[in-house]
């Protein structure tokens, strides 16, 4: 059945995402996986993603690198995290467009009205609405599998 991973994924006030995982890079290029794996989920530039590996203080549960299954695990935890992460961004980004989430999309870190040019509120800006909106002990946008 296991060992499984866990991931965090956080939206920093200044717009970057963090990744904390449980899973370390040994020369296997994990912070570069993970990061596109985020990238591709969130809409986010690549450079614009921190990967913290082995950082099991920062998330529920981690396992740690074994053998060749990190990738598997780790980066699927990261991206259903990116996904969870989407759904909460677009729903807090409604009320400042002013437009449902089924319209909006996230395109190089900000979230839009779909085909609507010029439209678009910055992530770092949907992050500073959410500490006003929900609350969290460490005040970021976050989400967790």
């Amino acid at each position: 059945m296991g060992p499984f991973e866990g991931a965090v994924i956080r939206v920093m006030p200044s717009g970057r995402v963090q990744i904390a995982t449980g899973a370390t890079s040994q020369g296997q290029g994990h912070r570069t996986t993970y990061a596109q794996i985020a990238a591709d989920a969130l809409g986010v530039p690549f450079e614009k993603i921190v990967v913290v590996g082995g950082g099991t203080a920062m998330i529920p549960f981690g396992v740690g690198t074994i053998a060749s299954r990190s990738t598997v695990t780790a980066g699927n935890a990261v991206h259903q995290a990116a996904l969870k992460l989407k759904t909460r961004v677009l729903a807090l980004a409604e009320p400042i467009l002013e437009a449902a989430a089924a319209d909006l999309e996230l395109v190089d870190g900000e979230a839009g009205i779909r085909g609507v040019p010029g439209r678009a509120v910055a992530l770092s800006e949907v992050a500073k609405a959410a500490t006003s909106a929900v609350l969290r002990h460490d005040g970021l946008l976050s989400e967790t599998a």
